[in-house]
């Protein structure tokens, strides 16, 4: 999914990760608690390991401050179903599952 001949040196985290299509792949692994996988993922947008590995275990010591619910937390089991079903994040089914 990644481009290696991708220039990710003025991009966030979040920007090179949508660009390579792999934000997706780094939510999942995130939700999941996966330091391995999400390092990897960091890896394949030109991030060192040292900056990845600090990166994945900010994120993963305080996920909420990054809008990461766990899975299984009632959020994230809400987000994917409203995602399942519409896979528009800015259709109607979408925003009345968040604004419970």
């Amino acid at each position: 999914m990644s481009d290696s001949h991708a220039n990710y040196s003025a991009m966030t985290v979040n920007e090179r990760l949508f660009a390579a299509g792999l934000l997706g792949l780094w939510d999942r692994a995130i939700n999941r608690g996966d330091r391995e996988k999400a390092i990897e993922i960091l890896g394949q947008v030109q991030m060192d390991q040292r900056s990845a590995s600090q990166k994945v275990d900010a994120v993963l010591t305080n996920p909420s401050k990054y809008g990461y619910p766990r899975e299984g937390s009632e959020a994230s089991v809400d987000t994917d179903l409203a995602l399942r079903l519409n896979p528009h994040p800015d259709g109607d089914y979408f925003e009345s599952l968040i604004s419970r």
